[in-house]
């Protein structure tokens, strides 16, 4: 018994001892009946000091075990509360470091489609094959994957690759709902990216055709436009605006990560993939709703193939004025089996993002063919060096128009003031000033020059050329 329970009953016991007889003498005026005055209803039973002692002490001790069984319950239900907690959080953290949690190892994280009969990723085996400064450590999954919360899991990843079509609004694979989720968790995408993440968003196409409203929910509306249907009126699948070449652009074969190249042409000719390989099972019944022979068959009769290496093209950049605020994208690579008198058109977009960058393409990547999947190798090395990524020649030049602007309004003020007050000077200081005109105009001259180189890399740029 506690030693302030028992002070207490200590003390009681002294006062009833004060209250009570002498000895062992039973009291004077204290007598119950018996638990069986029923059998002996004249039987009076006499009680003692000392069984009034001990009844006390054991009513005392009872009053301390339930109270100290209470408090152990308390800590007992504490502690349970506590392990449930911690089973509950290791349960959604992944089996082993990866990522952000192991610097050691790149985590490689693969949104594909819900639902029971999914379509082809061939992600797992595309990273299983590259050579990267880091170890790889790929998870491919769904957004309704029951063990972790996608956001949540996302943290412990540093490169995100959304799977082809996953989120192009098809309800037959889930990707609506995919398509909305992104558009409403933009914020925490961007959230991650900048904090040093890598969003890689494989080709989003609905009959071959790029699907704008995923490329909005993914980067944001405004920043990237997409091309549409060669023909506008035609019902089935897009057959003029897809190929199988591509080339890097000028700007990217400069960069050290996509000059170890060697080649500057990506090609996916050498890669054999049929319906049945990109809608394994039964998901080639999803879209039953198309006429099979126009998945399986060309206009030709003969027997189509799946291994495009893009579906469409991003369009010119829209003006700041209508979109607002953008986001610097610089054309990495553009079609390259196009007809001659039409133009070479961009087919993968990046943009710096804080510590993180944003990879956006109409292409295929999964289909490119072995010894182009290098190009893989260096979106993936862009991690943590991603300020290696170039600049749009507008971003740059505007940065030099305004460290620049008082030299340059400088400039032109002196000549001016010069040409008009050339009557009014001295004789002996013409050769001086002469001389400083010739400077200003071979100054202008030059500058005029820069401005009109700078304007036409500016307007290929934005024209994708």
């Amino acid at each position: 018994m506690p030693a302030g329970k028992s002070d207490g009953a200590e003390s009681k016991i002294a006062r009833l001892e004060t209250w009570t007889c002498a000895g062992d003498a039973p009291l004077p005026s204290m007598s119950i009946r018996g638990r069986h005055h029923d059998a002996d209803p004249t039987r009076d039973w006499r009680i003692s000091r000392g069984t009034i002692v001990r009844a006390i002490e054991k009513l005392f001790k009872r009053s301390g075990t339930k109270k100290t069984q209470r408090t152990n319950d308390k800590r007992t239900n504490g502690r349970d509360r506590l392990d449930l907690q911690t089973q509950v959080e290791s349960r959604h953290q992944p089996d082993q470091l990866v990522g952000r949690q192991h610097p050691d190892h790149l985590g490689v994280l693969v949104l594909k489609d819900m639902g029971d009969y999914p379509r082809a990723c061939f992600w797992p085996e595309v990273l299983g094959c590259l050579k990267t400064k880091k170890p790889l450590e790929v998870r491919v999954r769904t957004l309704m994957a029951p063990d972790m919360f996608f956001i949540a899991e996302l943290q412990h990843y540093d490169v995100l690759i959304v799977n082809w079509d996953a989120i192009n609004g098809d309800p037959s694979f889930g990707a609506d709902f995919a398509m909305r989720w992104c558009e409403h968790r933009l914020p925490e995408i961007r959230l991650w990216i900048a904090d040093g993440g890598l969003l890689v968003i494989e080709g989003q196409a609905k009959l071959s055709v790029p699907v704008q409203a995923a490329y909005d929910a993914l980067v944001g509306p405004g920043q990237l436009r997409v091309s549409g249907p060669s023909d506008p009126s035609q019902s089935g699948i897009e057959e003029v605006r897809v190929g199988k070449r591509c080339a890097l652009t000028r700007r990217a074969g400069r960069l050290s990560q996509l000059r170890k190249l060697g080649d500057e042409h990506l090609s996916s000719e050498k890669r054999n993939r049929c319906y049945k390989d990109m809608f394994p099972g039964c998901a080639g019944r999803l879209i039953s709703s198309l006429r099979l022979r126009d998945l399986l068959l060309t206009p030709d009769q003969s027997e189509r193939e799946w291994n495009y290496l893009y579906r469409g093209w991003f369009l010119p950049w829209i003006p700041r004025t209508v979109s607002g605020r953008r986001l610097e994208w610089v054309g990495l690579v553009q079609t390259a089996d196009r007809r001659r008198h039409e133009l070479p058109q961009p087919t993968v977009m990046a943009a710096k993002y804080g510590d993180g960058a944003i990879f956006a393409t109409t292409m295929l990547l999964s289909n490119l063919n072995n010894e182009d999947r290098g190009f893989i190798t260096a979106i993936l090395n862009y991690h943590g060096n991603t300020h290696e990524l170039p600049e749009p020649t507008s971003a740059w030049a505007w940065r030099f128009m305004k460290s620049h602007a008082r030299e340059v309004i400088a400039l032109f003020v002196a000549a001016i003031l010069g040409f008009l007050y050339r009557n009014t000077i001295p004789d002996f200081l013409m050769p001086f000033v002469v001389t400083i005109l010739a400077l200003l105009v071979l100054g202008a001259i030059l500058l005029i020059l820069y401005i009109a180189s700078t304007s036409t890399r500016i307007f290929k740029e934005m024209m994708g050329l």
